[in-house]
């Protein structure tokens, strides 16, 4: 199963909110291309992050992920990985993206 994925905040991905959050009407089609990336810009300072990458094996690919990111358009950029955080009612488990902390290389050498 893949577990590891790259959440942040992109500005693309803010604009396309932005689009469809704002009314056509009444706008020419400058005007409104101007509402909507002031709107994608309000969305971006806000900073809510959502998935950006697709499901990996390893977090290894979501480092080269990142790296390939442009750091103008992409902010807060984390690893996260699906745990499981529990069972419902009906004994399904829970799953949720939960961030990834890589274990310290040198605490895996002898000493």
């Amino acid at each position: 199963m893949s577990a590891f994925a790259v959440f942040g905040v992109s500005r693309q991905l803010c604009l396309i909110k932005a689009k469809k959050a704002v009314s056509s009407k009444n706008l020419t089609y400058e005007e409104w291309l101007k509402e909507s990336e002031l709107k994608a810009e309000a969305i971006y300072k806000q900073g809510r992050k959502v998935i950006l990458s697709w499901r990996y094996d390893a977090p290894q690919f979501c480092d080269e992920f990142i790296k390939a990111c442009d750091k103008d358009n992409y902010k807060d950029l984390e690893v996260r990985v699906l745990s499981i955080i529990g069972t419902t009612k009906n004994g399904e488990e829970k799953i949720s993206w939960e961030r990834y902390e890589r274990e310290e290389s040198s605490s895996l050498l002898p000493q």
